[in-house]
């Protein structure tokens, strides 16, 4: 089952008619259409992405229209306007997220960080993507959290913490599209970090940029690294601060990085910081 499919089966479970909200840290819900609707001009206070499980959502913001369909993620900030369609039998997972997960961005990432309320997106118009595996597996790490007995704030904080950051990883690889073009190893580098786990290898990355592997390996290696360097650089950035979150574990945190077993993980991780991967409390 892939991540879409358990996310499915986790709305399923979520009452559609109002939200689950613990303790003040964030709501989830899943919104079930029954037939086709329309909401004109609506603004939320409080930000908020939605993920759709299936059928279609078609949304407008300043004359722009923007249709998502299964996958796709939408990000709206507090206080923007926007005008949304569903079709019929349409699916949507919603979450509110709170400025205490959206800061744990701005403290990892500073210079990339938009406001403290929504990671990296800005904040004065809303954002539409298509979910890769790594942010589908957080959004259904934060519906299993919202579906337990007793759920604790600081472990519902932490997932939600990985899914700002995983939106927020891929809204900046779309932006810096261009600049990278420019420069491979920078590239190089977005593409192994819009999906950790994948075994990117060089023909599979050198396809994406449009060249032969040859040349994306002579590029590497003029600017004094390598794929294989980069994957393992970008695996143990993100690691090491995933390490840093309440809440998180090393199996967790190697899985979300690509490695097989915790074993492994933490090998490459004594190599590259000289000590074993150790989770917060």
């Amino acid at each position: 089952m892939n991540a879409l499919e358990q996310l499915r089966g986790l709305a399923a479970e979520l009452p559609a008619d109002g939200p689950v909200t613990v303790r003040r840290v964030a709501s989830g819900s899943a919104f079930v259409a029954r037939q086709a609707a329309s909401f004109s001009q609506v603004r939320h206070g409080r930000s908020f992405v939605s993920l759709v499980l299936s059928g279609k959502k078609t949304t407008t913001f300043k004359g722009a229209a923007s249709v998502l369909k299964a996958g796709d993620v939408l990000v709206v900030p507090a206080g923007v306007e926007y005008s949304a369609k569903v079709t019929a039998g349409t699916c949507v997972f919603i979450l509110e997220i709170d400025g205490d997960a959206a800061a744990a961005f701005a403290r990892l990432h500073p210079g990339e960080s938009r406001s403290a309320q929504l990671g990296a997106f800005e904040t004065n118009r809303i954002h539409v993507l298509q979910a890769n595996e790594a942010t589908l597996l957080s959004f259904a790490h934060v519906a299993a959290t919202l579906q337990g007995a007793a759920v604790k704030p600081a472990v519902l904080r932490h997932r939600l913490e990985d899914l700002v950051l995983s939106l927020s990883l891929q809204h900046l690889d779309v932006a810096e599209t261009t600049d990278a073009g420019a420069d491979p190893v920078l590239a190089t580098r977005l593409l192994v970090r819009s999906d950790l786990a994948s075994a990117w290898s060089v023909s599979d990355v050198a396809q994406k940029l449009a060249m032969s592997p040859a040349t994306l390996r002579r590029k590497l290696a003029g600017d004094g690294t390598s794929l294989r360097r980069i994957r393992v650089e970008e695996r143990m950035t993100v690691a090491a601060a995933l390490l840093t979150r309440r809440g998180s574990t090393v199996a967790e945190v190697a899985a979300q990085c690509g490695y097989e077993s915790p074993s492994k993980f933490a090998r490459q991780f004594r190599l590259r910081f000289g000590r074993a991967p150790r989770a917060s409390a």
